[in-house]
């Protein structure tokens, strides 16, 4: 059982990008307090590189935990967004404004993510 924080808050741990945990959680909150009314989506993943010296699997994480954790297809309905189906207050990074110099691949993720709360609030 995840430590108590309050008479009604609860932590749990769990890894943003993985569809099976976040459908647990989410499941969870659910049967214990009927639901979320706010979604606040804070998770992000960083990793300082210049360009020329890129990692193919560090883009892959931190697509898969700064961006896809956002959102999923209709037929992958365990990713947050489309699990809660309630306000969801994104958080992005002002790299998701200005490019940074070694932070390519992070700031790519980061404007989608800006990019697909526009659109939804559209």
């Amino acid at each position: 059982m995840p430590p108590t924080l309050g008479p009604k808050a609860i932590a749990f741990a769990f890894y943003v990008a993985d569809r099976v945990q976040v459908a647990a959680i989410f499941d969870q909150v659910r049967d214990q307090f009927g639901g979320l009314d706010l979604l606040f989506s804070n998770a992000g993943l960083g990793v300082n590189s210049p360009f020329e010296k890129r990692n193919p699997d560090d883009w892959t994480r931190m697509i898969d935990v700064n961006l896809t954790a956002c959102f999923t297809a209709p037929t992958l309905p365990s990713h947050c967004c489309s699990v809660v189906q309630v306000h969801d207050l994104p958080v992005s990074s002002v790299g998701g404004h200005y490019g940074v110099v070694n932070w390519s691949v992070y700031g790519v993720t980061k404007f989608a993510v800006v990019g697909f709360h526009n659109a939804l609030r559209k």
